[in-house]
């Protein structure tokens, strides 16, 4: 029979508000626990490798981000060699090696609520540490999919973050027949492999709509579903640009159609200049909706947070079209900015 534990209540007037401090804003929070989920070889470990060797060397992640000095790493993992594999491509990714350590788990095995993470911490000196992946540090017996079991571990290395005020990030494989994609976004977690994945979607949708203008042609319809994705088995992801029966020639003052356009992201103000004025400004307009939404997940482009962020989605929507994206590869320029993780 389960002990009967004491009720205490905690009045929010008697609690003191804090504000999280983050290593890299939105997705890695100092104290705080971030997982990083996604399909085996969909490139987790190689992201997090070298946003860890940046972060060796004291390197912005994005112009915003607020580091002044050479972050130490603790980087545990279970799945490659540290002479043979892990150490080469620490270099590689140009770390400074002599901020990254390991917990020695050669004579005991390491697990999520050893007691030897938080003494590592304060040893290092550590502001992240990296456990790749989760399911390597569960305990022998431990069911991941049991929540109560899960539950019990994330909340005492949970505890170990809030305590030591390190950024803990935890690498998590999906089983292969797990489900659609959106099987991805765990509950509590943070979908961190989501953003690379949305600069590759994002990478290909530039191309896409490169080829179209490079043939003279404007698409004229971009909405939400006219951008298709092909999900394969090899993890293979395909962006189709799709409905291509409302284009309308660059140069020309006609349409397909002498219908209205019909796509969901246009400039409203098509409406009053009318839509044989529609123009690479009136395109790149819509694209910029686009590409934020596939980033971010957000339709509303109110209270974007991230300066760089906001200032390539104002130039993109601007009421004034000479200052709006000329090109496709003018927005791309903004864009590697704006979205730094494209580096990858």
């Amino acid at each position: 029979m389960e002990e009967s534990a004491e009720l205490k209540l905690i009045n929010m007037s008697d609690v003191q508000t804090q504000e999280i401090k983050w290593l890299w804003y939105p997705f890695i929070a100092y104290g705080k626990m971030t997982i990083v989920q996604g399909d085996p070889g969909d490139g987790k470990s190689t992201l997090v490798l070298n946003i860890a060797a940046k972060l060796s060397r004291g390197e912005r992640l994005e112009p915003e981000m607020n580091i002044d000095k050479p972050v130490n790493v603790i980087y545990q993992t279970a799945e490659d060699g540290l002479a043979d594999t892990v150490k080469p491509r620490l270099e590689q990714a140009g770390a400074d090696c002599s901020r990254i350590s390991i917990i020695d788990g050669s004579e005991k095995s390491l697990s999520m609520i050893d007691e030897r993470i938080e003494k590592a911490i304060i040893a290092a000196e550590a502001g992240l540490l990296i456990l790749d992946p989760i399911q390597a540090y569960l305990g022998g017996g431990t069911d991941m999919n049991r929540a109560n079991e899960a539950r019990e571990y994330t909340k005492r290395l949970g505890s170990i973050a809030e305590r030591t005020g390190c950024a803990i990030v935890l690498i998590g494989h999906m089983n292969k027949g797990s489900g659609a994609k959106a099987a991805y976004r765990g509950m509590g977690s943070i979908d961190f492999f989501a953003v690379a994945r949305s600069v590759m979607l994002a990478m290909q949708i530039f191309r896409g709509f490169s080829y179209i203008h490079s043939k003279g042609y404007l698409h004229r319809d971009i909405s939400f579903t006219n951008v298709l994705l092909q999900h394969y088995e090899n993890d293979l992801t395909i962006v189709k640009i799709s409905d291509f029966g409302l284009v309308k020639m660059e140069k020309s003052d006609l349409t397909s159609f002498g219908s209205e356009i019909k796509g969901s992201l246009n400039d409203s103000n098509l409406q009053i200049v009318g839509f044989g004025n529609y123009n690479m400004e009136y395109e790149t307009f819509a694209l910029t909706r686009l590409i934020y939404y596939v980033m971010t997940g957000r339709y509303n482009l109110e209270k974007i947070k991230n300066q760089n962020i906001k200032d390539f989605v104002l130039k993109g929507i601007s009421s004034d079209l000479d200052k709006r994206y000329h090109s496709v590869a003018e927005m791309k320029e903004a864009f590697d900015v704006a979205f730094p993780l494209s580096g990858y």
